[in-house]
Order: structure tokens, then sequence, then C-alpha cells
């Protein structure tokens, strides 16, 4: 009886190792290797052999299945069908010699690239490091002399220094304003140096939201009087103060308001809103959604994946109508999301465009350490 079962027993994992084969071979499309047909046969050919007895049992185990009239016979088909189920899994496995070689090649010439590009990885983050603070570096030591020039043609321009002529003053006036302008571009540089860099870190404060918003908009209002613009805040209840840096945050959203103020045509609205937000596809835990909607041209589709990028500008060289080198929105994405949070923008050609970002109300203490 214990032969039976024993016998029983091998038949059954040899089918079910011919099964499994069968059904990996189809999976992996791997049917049409070199000596798979030969593997296959093989182990039918084994299987065949397992299931024929040659034990003492052989009359109750003829019952069942179909084997030789005598043990004889049944040896015979036993020792016919072991030693075929060999030979054609050994020519099998021979043939398949050439596929594990070359199996084995492929595998170790992926890992020399693998190698090589972990080598090429570390090396271009080494230099986009080097190249980050030597921006920082340049930026701080070209920023210090722009300052002197900057306050001395303010000095000059106001006639504190002495009395100048008109054309003087006029020389001074276009000093000063270029000298304003190439300080924000350096400003802009140094920021994005330093958080390429990670040498900036947040300083975390709370903050009142309304508070932060018309702050803000303050300084800008001198130039939407002048474009006969209107700003319009809505702050829904419950939204309270926020963990935050002031300073990177009101640079976040002074910039969105200005692009606001510079790609809407005089005499329209930017609307500035701010709400509490609890479930977000991604984030956890409360957060405020801060908007800056304007009634601009609108953005094209095609250009709205250039927007956070650094140095891409939707207007081309020759054309642009407005000044600036394209650091702006990429700053405001790296804030944002040294912040915890994620920035993105809305528009439709013709109906103008919505920034939007969202933060913690709960500020990210390892952020804070960096």
């Amino acid at each position: 009886m214990w032969d039976i079962i024993l016998e029983s027993v091998r038949a059954v994992i040899t089918g079910g190792i011919l099964i499994y084969l069968l059904i990996i071979g189809k999976k992996a499309d791997i049917q049409k290797q070199p000596g798979w047909q030969y593997i296959i046969l093989g182990f039918a050919f084994i299987f065949f052999g397992m299931v024929v007895d040659i034990s003492d049992n052989f009359d109750s185990l003829n019952r069942y299945i179909i084997i030789g009239d005598t043990k004889y016979e049944a040896f015979l088909e036993k020792v016919v069908g072991f030693l075929i189920g060999f030979l054609l899994l050994a020519i099998g496995f021979w043939k398949w010699i050439p596929v594990i070689i070359e199996l084995r090649e492929t595998r170790n010439a992926l890992e020399r690239s693998y190698g090589k590009l972990e080598d090429a990885k570390n090396i271009a983050e080494a230099a986009s490091k080097t190249k980050s603070e030597f921006i920082a570096n340049m930026s701080h030591e070209l920023r210090t002399p722009l300052n002197s020039i900057v306050g001395f043609s303010d000095i000059m321009h106001k006639g504190i220094a002495g009395e100048m002529t008109d054309d003087q003053k006029g020389y001074v006036k276009d000093i000063h304003e270029s000298s304003n302008k190439l300080l924000a571009l350096i400003n802009g540089i140094l920021d994005m140096g330093q958080i390429d860099s990670g040498k900036m870190g947040l300083d975390y404060s709370s903050l009142n939201i309304k508070d932060l918003i018309e702050e803000s908009i303050y300084p800008l209002k001198p130039q939407a009087l002048k474009q006969n613009m209107k700003f319009q805040v809505e702050v829904e209840s419950g939204v309270g103060t926020i963990e935050a840096d002031e300073i990177q945050l009101r640079k976040v959203l002074g910039h969105l308001l200005e692009n606001g103020l510079k790609f809407t045509p005089d005499g329209g609205v930017i609307t500035v809103r701010a709400k509490r937000k609890v479930d977000i596809p991604g984030l956890q835990g409360d957060h405020l959604e801060l908007s800056v909607k304007d009634t601009g041209s609108g953005i094209k589709s095609d250009d709205m994946p250039k927007l956070f990028r650094p140095f891409q500008q939707l207007e081309e060289f020759y054309t642009k109508k407005h000044e600036g080198v394209g650091l702006g929105l990429y700053f405001c994405k790296r804030i944002i999301e040294e912040h915890g949070g994620k920035i993105w923008a809305e528009s439709e050609v013709g109906k103008g465009s919505r920034f939007v970002f969202v933060i913690p109300y709960k500020a990210d203490k390892d952020n804070s350490e960096k």
C-alpha cells in the first residue's frame, strides 16, 4: 500500500512540474526557445514512468492505470519512460546552454551599465551642487557692489549729494532703475542657488493668512492703480493662522501677484482666495489652499508644462513684452515643496489663469532644521 502511495506522490509532483512548466512557458513566451520542447517531453516521459508501478501491488494498481499486462512489461515501460525522459531533458538543457550563457552575459552587461549610470549620476549631482554653490557665491559677490550702486544713485537722484542738471538726473534715474532690475535678477539667482545647494532653511513662525495677503498686496497697489486694476480678497472663515516661513511665503505670494499684474490687461481683476482644505490627494492633514486668479489672456495648453521650469519663458526672446528670466515660478515651486506642499496652474486661453498652492498648517520640523 505504501508503495502505491509513494508512486502516486511522485507522479503527482512530476505532473505538477509539467503543468507548471507549460503555464510558465506560455506566460513568459519562451516556448520558442531552443530545447524547451525537449524539456517538456522529457518531463512527460518521466511522468509516464512514475505512474507505472513495479511493486508487489501490480495487480491492484493495474485496475486504475493502463500499464503492461505483466510486471515485466510494466518494468520495461518504466525504464523506457525514464530513459527517454532523462535523454530528452539532457538534450533540452544542452540546447539551453547558449541561452543561459547569453542571459548571463546580458545580466553582466546590465550590471556594468548600471554601475556606469550610478557613476554618471554621482558625477552629475556633484557638478550640479558645485554649480549651485558657485552661483550662490558669485551672486553674493555681485550683490554687494550693486547695493552700493543702487543706494548712491538714489541719493544722487534725490539731490542729497548736490544739485544736478535735468540730463544728469535722467542718467542717474536710468542707472538706479537698471541697477534695481539687475539686483532683482541676482537675488533670484542667489535664491535658486541656495535652494539647489540645500542651504536655504525655513524659519517657521505663526502667520495670520489675511494679514499676509494684505501685506503682500500693499506694495503693488500703486502699479494696480496705474493699470486701473483691482484686487479682490476672499478669505473663508476658519482659515486662521499657519506655521510657515513668512519671508519666503511672502515672496511666493508676491511673485504670483506681480505675474497677475504683468500679464493682465489694464482694467482687469486679480482675485486672491484662501481656504482650509482637508482631503487633498497625496497629502495628509489640514492644508491651506491659496490661489491667485487673473483675467489675463491665459496660457496655451502646450505651454503649461514649461511654467515651473528654471529659465523657461513663454514669450519668444525677440518678441517678448515682459521682463524676467524665468526663475520666479521655479522659485515658488521649490519654496512650496520645502514647506511640504505643492503648486500648480489652471488656465484657459482668453479667460485668464489661476495659480494655486497648498501647504500644511502644521510645520514640518525636519524641513525647518535643514
